[in-house]
């Protein structure tokens, strides 16, 4: 993500037409954007996720790719937890598709013959609408999602990127009970359960640096997970601050 708004914003062009992928990327950049591309689900995959993943503010999705679908790729993203801005590039006018893309959780839909002016916009009026409401409260708490910034009282915590992003996702969903594998695959995007302790030395840490600050807002109910909440939940046990020791 932009570690500011003054910062280009960096976009992700995910399309298996390298022609009209190009033109895009050249329209964007000479709009002051920051482009990247991706020719097929695979590659946008390997882009965000695979080892050095890099972040995007945006990503411009083509519904029709071989293999993995937009459709399908933007599935798999938002089940992950993941709320980076999408917005479909179609050459389909279907009412109905572009019903089924809103509801997988896209937040625009253009067509491919849309005057690069035009995209240009709605990709500002989408970023600045995820603006507006990517900002995190809880009490004394507060998450800037999009400047990925944590400060509670009139304190910035220093979080590891890991650390930010654990924190964001329970942040989102205060008095869920996450267990180890939820985790893992939210944050870490590993689909099993290796038998690491990864999740409880991130968790010990993450608390100690909260804790520094205020009362605890991660606990620990016992034989089922974690759980971020302003009071602890009942059933909650020990904080397990040795974990990360």
């Amino acid at each position: 993500m932009s570690a500011a708004s003054t910062a280009p914003l960096s976009i992700l062009v995910v399309d298996d037409d390298e022609d009209f992928r190009l033109l895009v990327v050249r329209a964007l950049t000479k709009a002051g954007m920051q482009a990247s591309e991706a020719r097929d689900a695979a590659s946008a995959h390997a882009f965000l996720e695979g080892p050095g993943g890099l972040s995007v503010d945006l990503i411009l999705l083509d519904v029709q790719m071989p293999r993995e679908s937009g459709w399908e790729f933007l599935s798999r993203w938002r089940e992950s937890g993941r709320r980076t801005p999408v917005i479909f590039l179609t050459g389909m006018n279907a009412s109905a598709e572009r019903v089924r893309g809103l509801n997988l959780g896209a937040d625009d839909y253009v067509a491919k013959n849309t005057d690069f002016a035009e995209l240009v916009a709605r990709i500002e009026a989408v970023m600045r609408r995820h603006r507006e409401s990517a900002l995190i409260v809880h009490g004394d708490l507060e998450i800037d999602v999009v400047r990925r910034l944590v400060h509670r009282g009139k304190r910035t915590l220093e979080l590891s990127p890991r650390e930010f992003d654990l924190l964001r996702v329970m942040a989102q969903e205060p008095g869920r009970t996450w267990t180890r594998v939820d985790l893992l695959d939210v944050v870490w995007n590993i689909r099993f359960d290796p038998e690491t302790n990864v999740v409880n030395v991130h968790i010990a840490r993450l608390r100690k640096r909260l804790e520094v600050l205020g009362a605890p807002l991660i606990h620990t109910v016992r034989g089922e997970g974690y759980v971020f909440a302003l009071e602890p939940p009942p059933g909650a046990g020990l904080e397990e601050h040795s974990a990360a020791e």
